[in-house]
């Protein structure tokens, strides 16, 4: 579970968020994507303004201008394999052009945070999928509705992979056999290189563009901060610690270059630096809250160590009376096997040792019975018990010594 430290931490200055993040982070995730990058992708482009947003300000001019952005939509249906659900994230929307003529133009979002050199044929396999429901609900089907790919990728190299599906070929593969094989071109937009002045439209898109990149980057720390002051600008409060939710899930888990401490100390520096000129109204009731979810949390930890001594302590019986029990059956076994061999040997039931025999503890009734094998005589026996009734020397000085101290107290 990622995240505990910093968000028991820094989420101590909001209540409705501290209460939320903490139901949050002790509960199982939901979604299919166990890839944080993968999930961080798909929050961002299944919101419509981010979606819309991007569209706006990072196609080329020539396509853009074509798409009716109001009329942007997104598409319910996913196209990834289900066993395959958790490595790839697609996201699909439809729009209507702009010279109004009655046809729809899919757009394929997907992500990489690595140089994937299949990632062609995997839209090709997604764009398949689109035309195959396509024919489903559409009958009689007449054209096929055109899918246009996008590729976001935000990994440690710059992108050199041809963009081009031929590219997946041979080079040497005969120039007459090309325009019989599929090809197509997929646009892509590289964070790892692309100016951070560039990186413009909704605060939200900005941030999240922003982090993708840096993620992997030695500094991340300073770009983290940065990146969180973009939330100030949101006017809503409550949406801004939403928004700063999902940040610090992906980066706690994700940032290589910054520790669960360190993304700590960035947002608690911070808000005391800044927390009251931007957030006012609700600084105050962050602490008070952070301080009730500390103490509850001490009182928890309290019982919790409470209920654990008392689990130990009743182990602990449960050990010594198991082990009482083993002794006595030991005990047991060797009283029986004494009666046993006596009686096979001295031909007597000899019921006249039973008292005294109950006295002995189990290591001289063990010894007595090896014993009992190799002694002759039933007055062997008889002294070989005797001598065990009797303590040893130093055994009756220290008997003695408790006995004097008792009677001076």
């Amino acid at each position: 579970m990622v995240g505990v430290f910093v968000l028991s931490n820094i989420l101590s200055y909001g209540p409705t968020i501290a209460c939320s993040f903490i139901q949050l982070y002790n509960q199982p995730m939901t979604d299919t994507l166990t890839n944080p990058h993968d999930k961080l992708f798909r929050d961002t482009f299944y919101e419509l303004r981010a979606a819309r947003d991007f569209l706006h300000h990072y196609l080329p001019s020539e396509l853009s201008t074509l798409l009716n952005l109001d009329t942007l939509e997104i598409s319910k249906d996913s196209f990834i394999d289900p066993a395959l659900q958790e490595h790839f994230s697609d996201v699909l929307y439809h729009v209507s052009l702009t010279n109004g003529e009655p046809l729809d133009v899919y757009i394929l979002f997907e992500h990489k945070s690595y140089p994937d050199k299949w990632v062609a044929r995997q839209l090709l396999r997604y764009m398949d999928k689109i035309w195959t429901q396509q024919e489903q609900q559409e009958k009689p089907l007449t054209y096929l509705r055109p899918v246009l790919p996008l590729v976001i990728y935000h990994g440690q190299r710059g992108w050199t992979i041809d963009r081009q599906f031929q590219g997946l070929f041979s080079p040497d593969l005969p120039s007459a056999l090309r325009p019989y094989l599929p090809d197509f071109r997929y646009w892509l937009l590289d964070l790892s290189d692309y100016p951070d002045e560039k990186i413009t439209g909704w605060v939200i898109l900005q941030a999240r563009l922003l982090l993708l990149k840096y993620v992997w980057a030695k500094d991340f720390g300073v770009q983290f901060e940065r990146i969180v002051r973009l939330l100030f600008e949101l006017p809503n409060q409550e949406t801004a610690l939403q928004h700063l939710e999902t940040l610090l899930r992906y980066a706690v888990s994700t940032a290589e270059h910054a520790s669960e401490e360190d993304l700590h100390t960035i947002i608690i520096d911070l808000f005391e630096k800044e927390g009251d000129e931007i957030m006012p109204t609700i600084a105050e009731r962050w602490v008070k809250q952070g301080e009730e979810i500390g103490f509850a949390k001490g009182q928890q930890k309290i019982r919790e160590a409470e209920q654990k001594a008392k689990q130990n302590e009743q182990k602990a019986r449960q050990n010594e009376q198991r082990a009482r029990q083993n002794e006595q059956r030991a005990w047991d076994l060797a009283f029986k096997h004494i009666r046993q061999t006596l009686v096979i040997r001295f031909d007597t039931t000899l019921d006249q040792y039973d008292k005294r025999l109950k006295k002995l503890k189990l290591s001289a009734m063990e010894y007595l019975s090896d014993r009992t094998f190799e002694l002759p005589t039933l007055a062997e026996f008889e002294a070989a018990l005797t001598k065990l009734e009797t303590p040893p020397p130093d055994e009756e000085t220290s008997t003695s010594d408790e006995t004097n101290a008792t009677k001076k107290m």
